[in-house]
């Protein structure tokens, strides 16, 4: 895979996390997590796209994107805030 494919991958699959979220209630634990709720699964992937976003910034010369704390209010309030740490 070379570096576009990867950055498409990565993209396909926090595109299909966002949809999930909009469409899940957060309170329901992960079956592969069993200890995880749907927002502590979010929670965890929102920190970890935003984390290597900043890493892509600093070593392509962008502008960090800000970053607000992840909200516990509605599944499409979780859903934009992971959705908001795409590259584009």
């Amino acid at each position: 895979m070379d570096y576009p494919q990867h950055v498409e991958a990565v993209k396909h699959e926090t595109e299909a996390i966002v949809a999930t979220l909009r469409g899940d209630p957060l309170d329901v634990l992960v079956p592969s997590c069993p200890d995880w709720s749907v927002a502590d699964l979010a929670r965890y992937v929102g920190e970890f796209t935003g984390f290597w976003t900043h890493v892509l910034c600093e070593g392509t010369g962008r502008p960090k994107t800000p970053f607000p704390d992840m909200p516990s209010g509605s599944p499409a309030a979780v859903a934009d805030r992971i959705g908001s740490s795409l590259l584009t």
